[in-house]
């Protein structure tokens, strides 16, 4: 997520309380970015995961409830 501008990612080597409170404060006096994160967070998701996964592994296992295929 953070490749696609859609988070922002913290080393684990540098992860602490006092990194990840900066980190969250830093964003709250910055609406802009967290609209920018968002923006970029929604144009990732795939709504019709579950289902498209579910087909897959019926088509796989040979078993057919034609569900509809989502567009990619």
């Amino acid at each position: 997520m953070s490749r696609a501008g859609a988070g922002h990612l913290i080393p684990e080597a540098e992860l602490t309380a006092e990194r990840l409170t900066g980190e969250i404060f830093s964003l709250l006096d910055q609406p802009q970015e967290i609209e920018k994160l968002s923006t970029a967070a929604r144009g990732l998701a795939r709504p019709y995961a579950a289902r498209d996964i579910v087909n897959l592994i019926e088509e796989a296992a040979n078993v057919h409830t034609n569900y509809p295929r989502a567009n990619p």
